[in-house]
């Protein structure tokens, strides 16, 4: 009986043992794998991590490292963790670099990726057709998208009807625009992937027909216009002439003097624009002598519709034009920020063309000096496309020829 006993208790001792190393073991499995956790670095995600409304540190922890770890151990650090568990929704990024605890932490003060969206930049004297192809570029246009503004004038419409802005972009009652040439207020719109690529167009037409509204009311009382419509043809052709934010009222006043007197504008930009809407070559003679829609040389008055984009500056001045009585105004050097040189007579303006012609004679037998090498017509790329000095050169001289023959004068 005596040895039964003892032999109870080794059994008993025994267990208490293995128990106790049982415990030990679990305890030091625990501690190991939560050390492993805090030491296990979040393979880098090649998306944000998007964390929704209602969810938790846990199913944050679940997610990433659920593969990991069991599950157990998982409930059990978030138990020792509960100071992260209130979770910002958003996106978040695993870089690679963080632990859970430190991302948590990211996510517990909200301190979400910004994501990035692109944006549709419509640029200071840019055409429809190339803002078109930037549209087509984007990744949230669809078919339905580019069917929408393949019907501008019903776009154009439905855009601005409601809230009676549309007048501020027409040339009068029931002549609404059927081209988005000119309506597009310049600036850099983002597109969010929660709105059609149409809302961001519509928002750059009700931003040019809203600015109109505001200052068509209270443009000058000289201003010689039928309409606000024909105000952003005049705006754009001022864009396409000049970069130099201070003489964009003069250039404005030109214009105004040519047509008070019936003289026709003959300005290359609009030339241009009859050739193709993203002509930025040479102007030829047989460019210049053909007739179209938008040959201010041939046909008088302002062209049928704006030529691109107008910035606010040039709206700006159409509607509040310089005190002058310049009729001509020619380039006064090579670059186009060096502005123009402006003439109230073609006698004046005959000598301004001459010096001119000296600077770009000058120039380019510098250029041919320093550049011998060099392909024909490299040099000229250096210059802005908006006042080429071979094309402005051309157009003086079909000026000139026609002052000279006509009495009427041009740029």
């Amino acid at each position: 009986m005596f040895l039964s006993m003892l032999s109870k208790k080794k059994i008993l001792l025994t267990l208490i043992i293995v128990l106790i190393v049982s415990i030990l073991a679990a305890g030091g499995f625990v501690w190991s794998s939560l050390q492993k956790i805090d030491d296990y670095k979040i393979p880098q995600q090649p998306e944000a991590y998007e964390l929704k409304a209602g969810d938790t540190a846990r199913t944050v922890v679940n997610d990433l490292l659920g593969n990991e770890f069991p599950s157990v151990i998982l409930r059990l650090w978030c138990k020792l963790h509960e100071d992260l568990d209130k979770v910002q929704k958003g996106l978040y990024a695993i870089d690679g670099h963080k632990n859970i605890e430190q991302i948590l932490k990211d996510m517990a003060e909200g301190n979400v990726l910004e994501k990035e969206y692109e944006n549709l930049v419509v640029v200071e004297g840019s055409s429809w057709e190339s803002i078109y192809e930037k549209i087509k570029k984007i990744k949230y246009t669809d078919e339905g998208t580019l069917n929408a503004v393949n019907v501008p004038g019903k776009f154009i419409r439905d855009c601005l009807q409601k809230d009676d802005l549309l007048k501020y972009v027409s040339a009068g009652e029931d002549k609404y625009p059927v081209s988005f040439e000119g309506l597009l207020m310049p600036a850099t719109y983002p597109v969010f992937d929660d709105r059609p690529v149409t809302a961001v167009i519509s928002r750059a037409i009700r931003d040019m027909a809203v600015f109109m509204k505001e200052h068509w009311k209270n443009r000058e009382p000289g201003v010689k216009l039928d309409s606000p419509y024909e105000a952003l043809i005049l705006a754009s052709i001022i864009e396409r002439e000049t970069l130099v934010d201070d003489e964009r009222s003069l250039v404005a006043a030109v214009f105004y003097n040519r047509m008070e007197k019936k003289m026709r504008l003959q300005t290359d930009p609009t030339v241009m624009y009859g050739v193709s809407p993203s002509f930025r070559g040479k102007l030829t003679r047989e460019m210049l002598n053909k007739d179209t829609p938008y040959n201010t040389y041939t046909r008088a008055g302002l062209p049928p519709t704006p030529i691109c984009m107008p910035s606010k500056a040039s709206v700006l001045a159409v509607l509040n034009p310089a005190d002058s009585s310049a009729l001509y105004f020619v380039a006064k050097g090579i670059s186009p920020r060096d502005g123009h040189v402006f003439s109230n007579s073609l006698a004046e303006h005959n000598k301004a063309v001459a010096e001119y012609r000296k600077k770009v004679k000058s120039y380019y037998a510098e250029q041919k000096k320093a550049q011998k090498s060099e392909e024909d017509g490299n040099e000229k790329s250096k210059t802005d496309s908006k006042a080429d000095p071979e094309d402005s050169v051309l157009t003086l001289e079909t000026e000139s020829a026609k002052s000279a023959g006509k009495g009427s004068g041009g740029k």
